[in-house]
């Protein structure tokens, strides 16, 4: 009796165990009862260019911002982990342990992340490009006012190669480069779009705000190319 005892506790044990696997996907460390890592997807099945390739033909440049795996938190998760993010593919890697790397799925329960310790915010979020296509992907939260959020999208760009035609001809590498960096801005309710251009898109975003914008860029002369003007600007509008 107490035999079959131990069997069906140890079968229940192991059935929770199973759900609980289940429920967060692969254990972070094996043996680890009470921790298992979120949602996982191996990079292995992902494109060669993490390998330094694309289709075959070797890439100059890089795919991160910042190359290093760096102690990290995913917002909700009680547990740092080491991470990146890659620039090209939109992903945050996750170094489970060294050279294992995954990337983390793009699930709603893991929308904020904080790199390099807290200093580079990413979430995950919902964006349109030009008004005409809606995106789901990683933005750097720069400035948050009263619902009033200020994006920055950090991007790699794949520049295509030159193969040399002829004895004469020099032949380029495949190059990743970045990109201009575009910024976003949210608004209360409202779905996140491209930061206004100049003045007069900036009025048209904020109808209600006309006179008090004006006076605060006639007031300030301001950059819309500038980070840090942007950075002011949302500042002022989410302490209206």
């Amino acid at each position: 009796m107490k035999k079959y005892f131990f069997v069906v506790i140890t079968v229940f044990a192991v059935t929770s165990n199973a759900q609980e696997f289940k429920s967060y996907g692969t254990p972070l460390n094996i043996g680890d009862k009470n921790y298992t890592a979120p949602f996982f997807n191996s990079l292995n099945q992902l494109s060669d260019y993490k390998q330094g390739k694309d289709n075959e033909k070797k890439v100059d440049g890089s795919p991160y911002i910042n190359a290093q795996f760096t102690p990290s938190e995913i917002v909700g998760i009680p547990h740092n982990f080491n991470m990146r993010y890659n620039a090209f593919a939109d992903e945050v890697e996750v170094e489970k342990v060294k050279g294992e790397i995954y990337a983390l799925k793009k699930d709603p329960e893991f929308k904020t992340i904080l790199l390099e310790q807290g200093k580079y915010k990413l979430q995950l979020v919902n964006y349109w490009i030009s008004s005409k296509k809606e995106v789901l992907g990683y933005l750097v939260e720069l400035k948050a006012v009263n619902e009033i959020i200020l994006y920055r999208r950090d991007k790699m760009n794949l520049i295509a190669g030159k193969e040399a035609i002829t004895s004469f001809d020099i032949a380029v590498a495949p190059k990743l480069v970045r990109s201009k960096d575009r910024y976003y801005l949210k608004q209360k309710e409202k779905n996140i779009v491209e930061f206004p251009e100049n003045k007069k898109q900036l009025i048209n975003s904020f109808p209600n705000l006309k006179d008090q914008i004006t006076n605060f860029i006639e007031s300030n002369p301001l950059d819309f190319d500038n980070e840090a003007d942007l950075i002011k600007i949302t500042v002022f509008i989410g302490s209206l």
